[in-house]
């Protein structure tokens, strides 16, 4: 985007933003002896309907672990997948810098049940978040517009005033079909650096 009307709202998805998925899905393969690649067949054997609520985080890796025989392994999984290094610690950080320049901060995700408490604990400060719009508590999920109007609705905003950072092209689409201001956000090493960067100087510059 080459020019920039202020908004009211900075919505930031997680996987791929705050969360590098990837590397945790990496880690617990190489953790469990097993193909990466075999995990994420798993996973996304049924995520829609378990980002719709359907199935709860902890009993998505209970059905994984089950089927590779490790279920023995569920706690140390879950404490892989939690590592506070998996979550991107500068942009944590960016959220606070937007925080106190008073914007408004919400997350639209699509999750399974049972993260929410966990991020809000362990990965931000939940006074910073206003509004936490999680696919398996709303029923919708990116980029179904719905989900967004949705979210429209909630903060009571629309178009220009809200600045969405999402990592997918199609979720973004979304977005944009509703006048939203968005940015396809990549993370990971210098990208993430230059993501964040490029953030800062669009909403933070004077």
């Amino acid at each position: 985007m080459n020019t920039l009307h202020k908004p009211k709202w900075i919505v930031f998805d997680i996987g791929g933003v705050l969360f590098d998925s990837l590397s945790a899905l990496k880690e617990i393969s190489e953790f469990l002896g097993v193909e990466q690649t075999q995990i994420i067949e798993m996973i996304t054997e049924n995520l829609g309907d378990n980002e719709l609520g359907k199935m709860s985080f902890n009993n998505v890796w209970v059905n994984i672990l089950n089927r590779l025989n490790k279920l023995k392994e569920h706690e140390n999984v879950l404490k892989i997948w939690w590592d506070i290094k998996r979550w991107s610690k500068d942009m944590r950080l960016l959220m606070l810098e937007l925080h106190k320049k008073g914007y408004r901060l919400a997350i639209v995700t699509n999750n399974w049940r049972g993260m929410k408490e966990k991020f809000l604990k362990d990965v931000v400060e939940s006074t910073v978040i206003e509004y936490f719009f999680e696919s398996s508590n709303e029923g919708m999920r990116k980029p179904d517009i719905q989900f967004f109007k949705l979210v429209e609705a909630r903060l009571d905003a629309s178009g220009e005033d809200i600045f969405f950072i999402d990592d997918s092209d199609i979720n973004i689409e979304s977005a944009k079909s509703l006048r939203w201001q968005t940015f396809h956000y990549i993370l990971g090493d210098a990208h993430e650096k230059q993501s964040n960067e490029l953030i800062r100087q669009l909403l933070l510059s004077p």
